[in-house]
């Protein structure tokens, strides 16, 4: 039987080797679990004139040191019997009273042989054991779980532990409450592999991490059978191969050297929780070939029948369905990929490229295992500032009431508040004197925010070596903040969010060596290292156990990369080097947006970096970018023939906006209320914009799989063209609208609309829920169908200027249709023109009649007619005299009935425009 694919590579089968090679084999492995065990392992030695197998030894604390000879019986048939049982007993007790041993063990991979067994149950000093005995002993609630646990205890976040609620993304939408205790049960019924998404702050490795404690408490309480092993990511990629990442984490994070032998069995009996923490720390700036290869990578894992969790920032992906997607990929069957470099290579064509073997087919259903965290609300926030509320009044002098009304007046930091990293930092910046709770400032963002709380941890840091007359203070807070710029940008340059000893000493050395200048060349050398080391000790740095730092929350990581980057532009009005070359993140722009808009002297600073010619391609994409995420920028600055990705603009008030033929990608603009914006000829896809208000604005926007959401318009001109998009709750009032192409609109309000204009697709377009136009001029583009069946639109006071209407769901409208069933129009006292499709060219008397009494302001004119007085008749066939004479009485009529309604003067261009011209 072939073993796990750790590699791509088919590994070999027992049955390729020789019996010495089974047999050395065998022994590494009893040696491997031992290490596991606790115990120093020393193989083939001679101890006082005999060979033994192995020699396992280990110190007790507190205690004395023990130690076992163990022979390592491998066996192809048979058991072992009382021959080899004899002569190990001889040897082991000779040993024993010697005082070279402890105590003796024998293992096998066969059985033992009754008598054996009997002889080993009458000495205390000999103990008979098979493989699968011994492999399952790492698997007891061992020290090295105890460990663990007893680590997790001892942390801060053990007490201040918050149970989040999250939202699957794909199957049922169900909500989840407490997110920790669903991957608990996740993991206990062995569901395959969950995806846990968050925003920067928003608590996942807090999460899993609580998830990876509860699930290790029920592993040594017995309550499972199933054993929690944690996987840091954010150094997959320096790994060879997965064998060797999992081996390294296990024994780095859960204090255990495990067999892969072992390990491939309790894998392939699904009694292992995979817990995988920062999929998007891998490579933060990995492209989507890249992504689909970390997957391929980690497919053994998730393809096994074991628990897997899986947590990242959704935003590492470019959407959900990206996610998915690359998720869906690994469907393929029961094959094995090849192992091949994924290089540069496109998304669909990597991934169609795996190939993979699995012990568990993977299900479509398993792919839709993505849950989204919630962030806090209102209810959670104030038990956790509760919690502090005696440090808080001795700070500040308030209560919990006062603080958390001033901090919820705060626009910015409402929302901050609902991330529960964020909240602690904000707590402790009160506690510390770092955010005036008595003061009257109404903005705070995160780059202030995480300006305060980095400069705090600085000078506590400073303050720390001043307080002890031993320490050398080499570095101020604002050097040591500097530095941090320095390891931020090379982080950025490498792709990585850990550094080793030499990527610090490379980042620092400008900084040594203007600081060393006038030095001699060993007092160079020797100060260089006292900054090197200097730095690593911040606050807000740890080392890892790979002798590898880090920021302590990659959020810090993007702060200081933004911090570099703003300094950057507002002092040269150019990008540095490393982020013209580099992608920006999401979480990088908001921090850029935020500088600019919590420090009002970025203002004109980056408005001449804006004008300066030699900023194009991408970074000029970048600065538009910064531009729309500030808000304020927006209102002095016009942006055009450019494109936005990865940005997002929220909680803004504001004036003025022009964009001009600019495409928005990934975009998010949320919570907006502005005055005077105009969008020409400007494209979103794969963009949001939600519970949002603009007043005397101008829209001009073609959406791709974009969400219009909650979104209102005052006295505005729009115009939509949508594909694949949701417009949701969208109104408007006064102003004119166009929706060409499709899109589908749920529960719409026009009032008092001057021009609505319908020119969609009837096989795209829907507008349905509780869609309402009341007092507005209608009209439709063409004299087609312009709406799906499944629209469900009412007209109320309004005035059709021409607007087209199915021949049956006008027979619906006036109660003759032979299906009772409701129509996609309701019509309650409207007046004009309406177009329809009559097969017979006129209704029949009773028709005429039933229309007329249902819709007596409405003038219906035939559309074949229409046609012919336009000169559009079909074909090649002309009109009977009888048809245009119909024809010329229509446009007579028509003119008549409109010339008596003053409120239908038609618009110009519209298709009743065309036909009144006729009767001049």
């Amino acid at each position: 039987m072939t073993g796990l694919d750790w590699k791509g590579m088919i590994m070999t089968t027992e049955g390729d080797l020789t019996t010495t090679e089974k047999g050395q084999n065998f022994e590494k492995e009893v040696a491997a679990i031992y290490e596991a065990l606790g115990y120093k392992v020393e193989r083939n030695v001679q101890v006082k004139g005999h060979q033994v197998d192995l020699l396992a030894t280990r110190s007790l604390a507190g205690a004395r040191t023990i130690t076992y000879m163990i022979d390592a019986k491998n066996r192809s048939s048979g058991s072992v019997g009382i021959n080899d049982f004899a002569t190990f007993s001889t040897t082991a007790t000779r040993l024993f009273l010697d005082g070279a041993i402890t105590g003796a063990i024998m293992v096998t991979n066969a059985d033992f042989s009754q008598i054996a067994s009997g002889q080993a149950l009458d000495s205390n000093n000999l103990r008979l054991m098979t493989i699968n005995e011994l492999r399952n002993e790492i698997f007891n609630p061992s020290e090295a779980l105890t460990r663990t646990i007893i680590d997790y205890e001892a942390r801060e976040i053990n007490a201040e532990y918050i149970a989040l609620d999250a939202e699957s993304k794909f199957g049922s939408r169900d909500r989840i409450k407490d997110i920790g205790a669903y991957i608990c049960q996740w993991v206990a019924k062995r569901k395959g592999m969950l995806v846990v998404a968050g925003d920067f702050g928003s608590g996942k490795t807090t999460i899993l991490e609580r998830a990876f404690y509860d699930c290790a408490i029920s592993y040594s309480k017995g309550r499972s059978d199933i054993f929690p092993i944690l996987l840091p990511l954010r150094s997959f990629h320096s790994y060879d191969d997965l064998w060797s990442f999992v081996t390294t984490k296990a024994l780095e994070k859960n204090y255990m050297s495990v067999s892969r032998s072992t390990l491939e069995k309790r894998i392939r009996q699904g009694k292992i929780a995979f817990f995988l923490d920062g999929f998007d720390e891998i490579h933060t700036g990995a492209t989507a070939a890249e992504r689909a290869s970390y997957l391929a990578r980690l497919e053994p894992l998730i393809s096994s029948p074991c628990p897997c969790i899986l947590t990242t920032r959704p935003t590492y992906f470019e959407s959900f369905n990206e996610m998915h997607g690359a998720l869906s990929k690994l469907l393929p069957g029961e094959a094995s990929f090849d192992g091949d470099s994924f290089g540069e290579l496109d998304l669909e064509a990597v991934l169609d490229h795996l190939d993979i073997h699995r012990s568990r087919k993977i299900e479509k259903n398993d792919l839709m295992n993505i849950v989204l965290i919630d962030v806090l609300n209102r209810d959670k926030v104030v038990e956790y500032v509760t919690a502090f509320k005696d440090e808080l009044f001795v700070s500040t002098g308030q209560n919990v009431e006062f603080i958390l009304e001033y901090l919820y007046k705060i626009y910015d930091l409402k929302d901050l508040l609902r991330r529960p990293l964020l909240l602690k930092m904000i707590v402790i910046l009160i506690i510390k004197g770092g955010l005036n709770v008595n003061s009257d400032k109404k903005h705070v963002g995160p780059a202030t925010l995480y300006s305060a709380y980095t400069w705090m941890c600085a000078k506590r840091d400073t303050r720390k070596g001043e307080a002890d007359e031993r320490s050398l203070q080499l570095l101020t807070d604002s050097e040591r903040l500097s530095n941090c710029r320095e390891l931020a940008m090379t982080m950025l340059e490498k792709g990585s969010i850990e550094l080793g000893h030499a990527d610090i000493v490379e980042a620092v050395t400008d900084f040594a060596q203007a600081k060393a200048k006038g030095k001699k060349p060993a007092e160079r050398t020797l100060l260089l290292n006292r900054i090197v080391t200097d730095t690593r000790v911040c606050s807000f740095i740890s080392n890892t156990d790979e002798s590898t730092f880090r920021f302590t929350h990659k959020s810090f990581f993007e702060f200081f990369v933004a911090h570099a980057i703003i300094r950057n532009l507002t002092k040269y009005q150019k990008f540095p080097a490393v982020a013209e070359q580099r992608k920006l993140t999401r979480e990088i722009m908001i921090f850029l947006g935020s500088f600019v808009r919590d420090y009002p002297e970025h203002i004109s600073r980056m408005e001449l970096c804006f004008r300066n010619s030699n900023i194009s391609g991408p970074t000029r994409g970048s600065l538009a970018g910064i531009c729309l995420a500030s808000g304020v920028l927006l209102e002095t600055l016009q942006l055009a023939a450019t494109q936005i990705n990865d940005v997002e603009l929220k909680r803004y008030r504001g004036e003025h906006a022009y964009f001009n033929n600019v495409k928005f990608s990934r975009v998010d603009i949320e919570d907006v209320h502005a005055n005077d914006w105009h969008l020409t000829s400007c494209e979103a896809t794969s963009s949001s914009f939600k519970a949002c208000s603009f007043r005397q604005s101008k829209f001009d926007l073609d959406l791709t799989e974009t969400t219009l959401e909650r979104c209102s318009f005052d006295v505005c001109d729009v115009k939509l063209s949508a594909s694949k998009s949701n417009i949701d709750q969208l109104s408007l009032m006064s102003g004119t609208i166009l929706m060409t192409e499709g899109g589908h609109y749920r529960d719409t309000k026009f009032h008092a609309v001057r021009d609505v204009h319908f020119a969609g697709d009837a096989t795209e377009f829907v507008m349905d829920g509780n869609s309402r136009l009341s007092q507005c001029k209608v009209r439709s583009a063409e004299l087609r169908r312009w709406y799906h069946d499944r629209s469900r639109i009412s007209f109320d006071d309004c005035i059709f200027l021409g607007l087209y209407v199915d021949y049956y769901d006008l027979l619906r409208l006036a109660g003759l249709h032979q299906s009772n069933k409701r129509g996609p129009l309701q019509i309650r006292t409207c007046s004009g023109v309406i177009f329809t499709d009559d097969p017979s060219r006129t209704l029949s008397e009773e028709e005429d009649g039933a229309v007329k009494q249902r819709l007596p302001d409405i003038f219906i004119a035939d559309v074949g007619l229409v046609r012919m007085a336009l000169g559009e008749a079909a074909g090649n066939v002309a009109p009977s005299a009888s048809d245009l004479e119909a024809a010329k009485k229509l446009i007579k009529d028509l003119a008549l009935f409109v010339s008596s309604r003053p409120s239908m003067a038609a618009v110009e261009n519209s298709i009743l425009a065309k036909i009144l011209k006729l009767s001049r």
